[in-house]
């Protein structure tokens, strides 16, 4: 077929019309067997169908005999001149007995029976058309269609292969005839065309002058006007004037309207260019002789740009208005290219081994100088300045259990600052367990020195407060207290607690009682405490239910002021939901925190996206930043574990990564501070930085590790 475009059925496009055409001349005039559709489905031609039924127009029926070697499919008499007509269904060729066999050989009409039978009523069925005619009536109904389709129907078919509706396909044929052009009629000189006066049925045709050079502005297609021929739009080679609405134009680029720029026949000569307009394109399209698309591009190209190149013949390349290279078939395309990808065999390669996908340095930490309340606190205490420097650390188990790194990083950076003293926030609720001896305990970044003991029906509410930690613990039962003792305590105390109006009292070290009713606009109350050295508190409820949530003790100025509030078991989601929480955000800003660290994922693996990581991560840090503006933000990701969970945690720090860049924060990767994979520090490796419970630091090798990493970011 010319066109074969593969439309489905119906169709009224001008091309199928014309491959219709072609298929019905091969399926009746062909001496091909069989003739394919444009919708690749494969059919018998007239010659196929004969010979099916064993019939063979151009030689007379054989006669049986002995030895005969039978090719074909020509019919035999048997017995020879007065017997029946045969054809043969043993595979060919084979040559006969001594005798007839009879399952060598199928009974079948004579040649004269065969074409009594296509020409009787409802012959048009033995070659497949439903019609009921004779073959005769179905082609005379398919030449003027004006009767029922027949063969057509078998011809023009819908793809599941059933007959399409007779009426529709007419009307289908009729719009086509009352709207179609009668092609391009050639002529060879104007002259000759300019004495033609075209028939009705050829004045909406394409008129082509061979030999069109009596103007040189003649571009050998015209059109007729009712009165006259009027030349057709110029056209340059594949290429449509974009500012021509008007007038009429021929050819392939009506079908494909791109801008070629160049095909393989270029040569470099820059004369090519100035075909093109010098104003910038709207966009690239590069296009091979075949019209197929090799490159496209957004950024205006002027043809100006080409002239400054010095090419060989058959290179090119394609820049923007900065002389950027947006494409090239030379391979490195400049020197500057080149020279920068190095001994790599492309820049590719040689970015890839400093710059991550992000396109941000492969390191253990982006964004330092984003820890500027950190750098300007310490190094200010190191020149002689009493500062203080308050730090928050949000996490997961990781975080909750100071020991793995929580500990160490608070008394090196009291250390550090010159100062002790400060408890920080002490969490009073715990993970599991039960009283009087639960687990998993909460308390502040140094255990060593405070104590939390429960006494009475206290219960946990883990990870669902407003409190710093986002935890709770809870009595209803008057004279249940909590005891708080600690051996370097400073002279400021707040009690964090749920205001929900209940009445609790506190002493210091066994004196004299003070009533506090839980009923503030906000969660925090101030606590009076003796100027000391060491202290107990004692907070008992009164009455009501009592959700209390923790203290935090510091001194008046100097050091350093930790305040840990990880939580076991919890995932950055969780945290995300409860900082949209007006009540934590106030807590979190009456901590007033100059740096807070966020190292999250554990838990977050297997249950969330990438994506989903990454927005809780968003919608944590601008909750902080509501009220908390000017605090650091140091994003920590953990190393992968030994679970084999997905996500991997290389995605999450990715996301990590991709929220540093974003929000103007410090990224801390701890891949880089452990290994390349688990196999280097599992709990089965040589250097066991992992417990055997496959996610969790040991804190004396693995700790150890983290809190040098991050001491020396805070601190360098």
């Amino acid at each position: 077929m010319a066109f074969n475009t593969g439309n489905p059925v119906p169709s009224t496009d001008a091309k199928d019309l014309s491959d219709n055409a072609e298929n019905f001349d091969s399926a009746t005039n062909s001496n091909e067997l069989t003739w394919t559709d444009r919708l690749g489905v494969t059919k018998d031609t007239l010659q196929g169908r004969l010979n099916k039924l064993g019939v063979i127009f151009d030689d007379p029926i054989r006669d049986w005999s002995a030895s005969l070697l039978v090719s074909d499919l020509r019919a035999h008499r048997y017995p020879a001149t007065t017997g029946d007509v045969y054809i043969p269904v043993k595979p060919l060729p084979f040559t006969t007995g001594g005798t007839f066999n009879t399952s060598d050989w199928a009974l079948n009409n004579s040649t004269d029976e065969v074409l009594s039978l296509l020409s009787g009523s409802g012959g048009a069925e033995k070659i497949g058309v439903s019609g009921g005619g004779t073959v005769q009536q179905e082609i005379t109904i398919l030449n003027t269609g004006k009767e029922d389709i027949g063969i057509a129907s078998s011809l023009v078919h819908s793809h599941d292969g059933n007959e399409l509706s007779h009426p529709s396909l007419l009307a289908s044929i009729a719009a086509l005839e009352s709207n179609q052009q009668a092609g391009v009629i050639t002529f060879q000189t104007l002259a000759l065309l300019n004495a033609y006066t075209p028939a009705v049925d050829e004045e909406k045709a394409s008129f082509k002058v061979t030999n069109d050079n009596v103007s040189p502005g003649n571009n050998g297609y015209y059109s007729w006007d009712g009165a006259a021929f009027i030349q057709d739009a110029s056209l340059v080679t594949g290429v449509i004037d974009e500012n021509n609405t008007a007038d009429a134009i021929n050819g392939k680029a009506v079908v494909d309207y791109n801008v070629p720029l160049f095909g393989s026949s270029f040569t470099g000569a820059s004369e090519y260019w100035e075909t093109l307009s010098s104003q910038a394109l709207p966009a690239v399209v590069l296009l091979d002789d075949d019209n197929r698309i090799l490159f496209e591009g957004v950024d205006p190209v002027v043809y100006e740009e080409y002239e400054t190149l010095s090419i060989t013949s058959g290179d090119w390349l394609i820049l923007d208005l900065d002389d950027r290279i947006l494409h090239s078939n030379v391979d490195g395309t400049s020197g500057e290219v080149i020279e920068a990808r190095g001994v790599q065999s492309t820049l590719n390669g040689r970015l890839n081994v400093t710059l991550d996908p992000y396109g941000m340095e492969i390191s253990s930490i982006y964004g330092d100088w984003y820890l500027r309340e950190m750098k300007q606190r310490t190094r200010a205490d190191k020149s002689g300045t009493s500062t203080q420097l308050r730090v928050m650390n949000i996490g997961d188990s990781w975080t909750h259990l100071s020991t793995r790194y929580t500990r160490q990083l608070g008394i090196d950076l009291n250390e550090y600052m010159g100062a002790g003293g400060h408890a920080g926030f002490t969490g009073f609720s715990w993970g599991f367990g039960t009283l009087p001896t639960p687990s998993g305990r909460n308390t502040n970044y140094n255990p060593d020195e405070t104590d939390i003991t429960l006494v009475g029906a206290w219960t946990a509410n883990y990870s669902t407060a407003t409190s710093p930690d986002i935890c709770s613990a809870q009595s209803s039962t008057g004279g249940d207290y909590i005891d708080l003792t600690t051996t370097t305590y400073g002279k400021v105390g707040t009690l964090y607690a749920n205001n929900n109006g209940a009445v609790i009292r506190y002493q210091s070290d066994g004196g004299a009682w003070t009533n506090l009713t839980l009923n503030g606009t906000d969660e925090f109350y101030p606590l009076t405490l003796p100027d000391q050295v060491g202290v107990t508190i004692r907070l008992e409820v009164v009455s009501g239910t009592a959700k209390l949530y923790g203290v935090e003790l510091h001194n008046l100025s100097g050091g350093a002021i930790i305040s840990k509030v990880g939580a076991t078991g919890t995932t950055l989601a969780g945290w995300a939901t409860m900082s949209n929480d007006v009540q934590w955000r106030k807590n979190v800003q009456e901590l007033a925190p100059n740096t807070i660290t966020i190292l999250h994922g554990t838990n977050d693996q297997g249950n969330f996206t990438k994506a989903e990581f990454k927005a809780n991560g968003k919608t944590l840090i601008d909750n902080i930043r509501l009220v908390l503006p000017l605090a650091d933000i140091m994003l920590i990701a953990p190393c992968e574990n030994g679970r084999g969970f997905s996500p991997a945690m290389s995605e999450y720090q990715e996301a990590f990564s991709e929220l540093a860049y974003e929000n103007k924060c410090c990224y801390f990767n701890l891949q880089k501070v452990f290994g390349e994979s688990y196999s280097e520090y599992g709990d089965l490796s040589a250097r066991q930085w992992f417990e055997n419970d496959l996610i969790h630091p040991v804190p004396t090798t693995g700790g150890y590790a983290i809190v040098d990493a991050i001491f020396k970011t805070f601190t360098k």
